[in-house]
């Protein structure tokens, strides 16, 4: 049974969420076997990167000078890689590879992470949004706004389709899908 999903042709109607399950070729090719028509990859978490540097950071030298901002780019630079050679490796499989993306803040990151899984070969992309409404004063239109020019500049950097995954408390659903229009 043949099936569509943004707008790419799987083999069956089963899409294999982002898990354990779709963290290594091995159990994509599992998925596949026993008829995925598509996967959505482990997510790759840039604040587990960050928080990863600041970690060794601190273990090795208790912050001295700029060896954070080094640590950061080096681990990030390690897991982006690990992660692009998964997207492409898992291409062999036969099915379509979604990358999944959760990046913090409304910063430039979504963008890059972006770009690099659809050159390494991500038939689509699935953005993880989740922005942590820390300003008080902040009105829930401009959260909604921050949602929305995310997945605007992902979706006008990269021509690989996009799916958007929203917390399930945003403030309003509605607001934001609005906004995109």
């Amino acid at each position: 049974m043949k099936a569509k999903y943004l707008g790419l042709d799987l083999s069956s109607p089963v899409v294999v969420s982002s898990s354990p399950y779709t963290a290594t070729v091995a159990n994509i090719g599992q998925c596949v076997a026993n008829g995925a028509g598509a996967v959505v990859l482990k997510s790759i978490f840039e604040e587990q990167i960050i928080r990863h540097a600041a970690a060794l950071d601190y273990a090795s030298q208790q912050g001295m000078g700029d060896s954070g901002e080094y640590l950061e780019r080096y681990i990030g630079d390690a897991y982006k890689g690990e992660f692009l050679k998964l997207v492409a490796d898992a291409r062999t499989t036969g099915v379509p590879v979604i990358a999944s993306i959760n990046c913090i803040g409304a910063g430039d990151a979504w963008i890059e992470y972006a770009e690099a899984m659809q050159a390494a070969g991500a038939a689509a992309l699935e953005l993880n949004v989740f922005l942590l409404p820390t300003d008080r004063h902040a009105g829930a239109q401009e959260l909604e706004q921050a949602y929305a020019d995310i997945v605007r500049k992902v979706a006008a950097a990269v021509t690989v389709p996009v799916s958007v995954k929203l917390p399930m408390r945003l403030t309003n659903v509605l607001s934001v899908g609005c906004l995109l229009y």
